[in-house]
């Protein structure tokens, strides 16, 4: 994508990303727990997005049983950034589903 991101933008990702990684919790894995959600998921995967696997993309539809998941062709991790307007569309209606 051919997307400028702020510099207050990455400011605030950096920010939160120290934080996220000095969590105790940061390594732990969480796929066990999937089967758990009792709401609504959405999974939004962008075509070069390499933070989620294909094994964990089959996890998510196997087991979230309220999951909904998209593949968001052209994008990267920040879909939202991105492509916003698709990701509004997308959020809107899984939102209003």
């Amino acid at each position: 994508a051919d997307t400028e991101i702020s510099d207050e933008y990455h400011s605030r990702s950096g920010h939160f990303h120290d934080q996220i990684t000095r969590s105790a919790s940061f390594g732990e894995p969480v796929l066990q727990h999937l089967a758990e959600l009792t709401q609504p998921a959405l999974l939004i995967k962008g075509e070069y997005d390499p933070a989620t696997s294909k094994q964990e993309i089959e996890l998510f539809r196997s087991d979230v049983p309220n999951g909904t998941y998209y593949y968001a062709a052209g994008t990267g991790h920040f879909a939202h950034a991105e492509q916003p307007d698709l990701y509004a569309e997308l959020v809107t209606e899984f939102l209003l589903s």
